[in-house]
């Protein structure tokens, strides 16, 4: 049925969205949703129509955090995947740690100590409040063997772009790129 806008329901709307949305993903189904609001309150503002239906549809809602959780096993996955032992050592301290990128990226080796029931590891987290993260045993050794073999300073960061504990530290886009390339390998789909 074709209507004009000043002349557009919900119940149009509706009808609209059941059948050209159905098989839509909540991302494309949403950005039509607002792109259609803008229109009519756009039509609104400029005095062709009263009311913006648009308004009172519902978008689409997901929890996207659930859509990007990882397995163990995905993560295990991914840990073998990856080639280079900087790389393979930095998806095993964000997934272990928790830590957010920039802050894996900004660790320097004297910023791990050993303890007797694992390790720390002190980042700079958002807003530069410094925090310390614990680590398991594991993982402390797996630090201290990549550190030893790259013959790391204490002023060192640990994660550098030529992979060797040398040079400039890495980016987070090129430390994305690993991750993502390491998912791609392991045949993980999750953005």
């Amino acid at each position: 049925v074709k209507v004009g806008l000043n002349l557009t329901t919900v119940g149009h709307l509706g009808a609209f969205f059941k059948t050209w949305g159905a098989d839509k993903a909540p991302t494309t189904y949403n950005t039509t949703l607002n792109v259609l609001r803008s229109l009519w309150s756009f039509a609104c503002k400029m005095g062709y129509c009263q009311f913006n239906p648009a308004r009172l549809v519902k978008p689409r809602t997901t929890d996207k955090r659930l859509n990007k959780l990882l397995t163990v096993d995905e993560v295990e996955s991914m840990y073998t995947a990856a080639k280079l032992a900087r790389d393979k050592l930095l998806i095993r301290v964000l997934f272990k740690t928790g830590t957010r990128v920039s802050e894996a990226l900004g660790v320097k080796v004297k910023d791990i100590e050993a303890t007797a029931w694992g390790g720390t590891m002190a980042v700079l987290g958002k807003g530069n409040k410094p925090r310390t993260i614990a680590m398991g045993k594991a993982l402390t050794k797996q630090l201290g063997e990549y550190i030893l073999t790259g013959k790391m300073g204490q002023d060192a960061y640990v994660f550098t772009k030529n992979g060797k504990g040398t040079g400039e530290v890495m980016t987070r886009h090129l430390a994305w790129r690993v991750v993502r390339a390491a998912a791609k390998r392991a045949g993980i789909e999750k953005s």
